[in-house]
């Protein structure tokens, strides 16, 4: 099957020996790839469209993985029993992936996060549930993408570790991105962002 860098990125980032809840599964094709990828695993796709999980589940019948993928319609969580399976999110926005998270009684979960708005506000509101960021991988795949895994326990981060993740040292390139982002809006506005200011000190520290 082939599967999207950031979808296969995501699926490398769920801990052994869990199941899965793939929250807005959209076509299923994650789902049916962990299926595919992990013996052990059994996988809930679901989403708030109709047609998408008649998709999902015309997908997994060709693909053969019918009898440990199930898909349903649902709201989020609203619809499912959460127990301690790992909870993905992918292909939706930070505000959206909160107003979910928010509705659920979460047990410990690790919850695995693919989005493009509003990082640092899902880094702080994750954290402030009794989260750290266990690990987190910024990646190109047409676009940059940030996938965060998150796991039960405490850490402290600075502002700049929730504007920019703990680990951003380590992708020097997605850093360079941003630079490059951050001086496009300084010449419409016509002043420095301090997320610039930030940029710049640190790549000339780095140097």
């Amino acid at each position: 099957m082939k599967l999207s860098k950031r979808l296969k990125t995501i699926a490398h980032m769920i801990p052994e020996h869990k199941n899965v809840i793939d929250v807005g599964c959209d076509h299923g094709l994650l789902d049916i790839y962990l299926t595919d990828m992990r013996d052990d695993i059994r996988v809930l796709g679901v989403d708030v469209s109709h047609i998408s999980i008649a998709s999902a589940k015309k997908n997994a019948h060709f693909y053969k993985s019918s009898n440990r993928v199930m898909f349903e319609v649902s709201d989020g969580l609203d619809s499912v029993s959460v127990r301690d399976e790992a909870i993905v999110f992918s292909g939706m926005g930070s505000h959206t992936i909160l107003n979910i998270l928010n509705r659920v009684k979460l047990n410990g979960n690790p919850l695995i996060i693919g989005t493009q708005t509003n990082v640092d506000l899902l880094r702080r509101e994750i954290v402030k549930k009794g989260y750290f960021i266990a690990e987190e991988k910024a990646i190109f795949d047409k676009k940059w993408y940030v996938i965060i895994r998150f796991e039960m326990g405490s850490a402290t981060y600075s502002d700049l570790q929730y504007i920019l993740g703990p680990f951003f040292l380590q992708n020097l390139e997605y850093m360079e991105y941003l630079y490059q982002r951050e001086r496009k809006i300084v010449q419409k506005r016509g002043r420095k962002t301090t997320l610039l200011k930030q940029l710049e000190k640190i790549k000339k520290e780095t140097k």
